[in-house]
């Protein structure tokens, strides 16, 4: 059984601090992912990585007119839209992001030793731990192509099953659970606590992972500047019939304290599983060293 928290994701308001994780549970943090391969047909074989940053997401409101306008709920029939207009010369406020930082209750686990000594704390700034720190890795968690998903919902003409898209550390945490469960079916056996597997594959198998960095927010081949989502939401959360509102979303906000680094980082960790190959070295590796302390929970 593999148990994985999502790191805090978006639910402390400024000055607030997560709870303490126990270093007997892995916990998810959060990117944004960008693929890219215009040879190929979306969900099609060939679509590439072209940049990950961390969930860490500005908002920026934006007034104007988008042509061509998306017609109903319909998927979008163009591959290019213009906007017309302005955006708010206040600049991006924090819409949502994931969690991370340094327990002040649980001690650094030895699985952790030598890769967060110099860990960032995202509530006080402060760099060097000799507590847990968290999350452990990070997979998608981008609200803005989400995950489906379905189910009854309160509507203002009634109560009925619709479909909708989640994101967040609550589609990174699930998503890493069932990384857990294909690498035990991989494995054949059962991996049992996978922290010191994950961290082992960071130390012995380094391109199993994708390692999220700043790097990525600043290419200039792919962007020239930090990367960016205009978003189309409807003003009733409904439908056409009440408007459309129009917002720009900064990927990895700069102001926020939380930001990807190179190597381990309390935004996403050891980074994110780079390829299916990930689930194969989970199996391989060998667990590094772990003695539970005495306010940890014990696994089997």
């Amino acid at each position: 059984m593999a148990i994985v928290a999502g790191a805090g994701g978006s639910v402390f308001g400024s000055g607030a601090k997560p709870a303490a994780a126990a270093p007997t549970s892995s916990t998810a943090g959060g990117g944004i992912y960008g693929i890219d391969d215009p040879a190929n047909p979306v969900n099609q074989p060939g679509w590439t990585r072209a940049f990950e940053v961390g969930w860490e997401t500005g908002f920026t409101t934006a007034t104007g007119t988008l042509a061509p306008l998306p017609s109903g709920t319909a998927p979008p029939t163009s591959t290019r839209y213009a906007f017309t207009g302005s955006l708010d010369p206040a600049g991006p406020s924090f819409s949502g992001g994931g969690g991370g930082g340094i327990s002040k209750v649980f001690p650094q686990p030895s699985y952790q030793k030598g890769i967060t000594d110099g860990a960032r704390d995202g509530s006080t700034g402060a760099t060097g731990t000799t507590g847990r720190s968290l999350p452990d890795i990070s997979a998608l968690a981008d609200p803005n192509t989400g995950f489906l998903v379905g189910q009854t919902q309160k509507f203002t003409d009634g109560s009925y099953y619709d479909e909708y898209r989640i994101g967040g550390t609550s589609l990174a945490a699930p998503l890493i659970a069932g990384m857990a469960a294909v690498a035990n079916q991989k494995a054949g056996r059962d991996l049992g606590f996978l922290n010191p597997r994950i961290y082992a594959a960071y130390q012995q198998k380094t391109a199993s992972l994708y390692d999220v960095d700043e790097a990525d927010l600043n290419s200039t081949a792919e962007f020239g500047t930090t990367p960016s989502v205009f978003r189309v939401n409807f003003t009733d959360t409904e439908s056409a019939a009440g408007g459309r509102q129009f917002s720009l979303r900064t990927l990895e906000l700069p102001t926020q304290s939380l930001q990807s680094t190179r190597g381990y980082d309390t935004a996403t960790g050891v980074g994110s599983p780079r390829d299916s190959s990930f689930l194969t070295v989970l199996g391989s590796v060998t667990p590094l060293p772990y003695t539970p302390d005495r306010k940890s929970p014990k696994v089997p």
